[in-house]
């Protein structure tokens, strides 16, 4: 799934080409050039709602971040994986699970009770409390 959207991000790129300008008069504005640099290796990303996180993935044992900026206390996180070989699900355990207050930040050792190799991942899914909140994605450049 990351060297997908890698892919397609970087597929999307225009290259430095000028466009020629008419003579005389106003001229059209110039497209800009997009470029991306890719993502940190294992770093999956989820922003919604005032919700954000970030799982810093490694097959032995990963991080979750979730920064609350919702205005109130939001109920434990949890985190689940999808094998993008065949779409099984792989449960994750996030170590010492508890509540984020509003307005702060707190980290998690997360583990998974299957190891995969990255280019194995198909999608991680935040939980918040029993909810599924949605997928991360690999951050974009900033």
């Amino acid at each position: 799934m990351p060297a997908v959207l890698a892919s397609l991000l970087l597929g999307a790129c225009t290259k430095d080409n000028p466009t020629q300008q008419p003579s005389g008069g106003s001229s059209p504005s110039t497209p800009t050039a997009v470029h991306t640099t890719p993502p940190p290796p294992g770093e999956y990303s989820y922003e919604n709602a005032g919700v954000i996180a970030t799982v810093k993935y490694a097959p032995d044992k990963s991080t979750l971040t979730v920064a609350n900026h919702t205005g109130a206390e939001i109920p434990a996180p949890g985190i689940y994986m999808l094998d993008a070989r065949d779409g099984h699900r792989i449960a994750g355990t996030v170590e010492n699970s508890a509540p984020v207050p509003a307005a702060s930040s707190k980290d998690f050792n997360v583990t998974f009770a299957q190891q995969v190799d990255e280019a194995n991942v198909g999608l991680m899914i935040l939980l918040i409390g029993h909810a599924n909140y949605g997928a991360f994605v690999p951050p974009t450049a900033k």
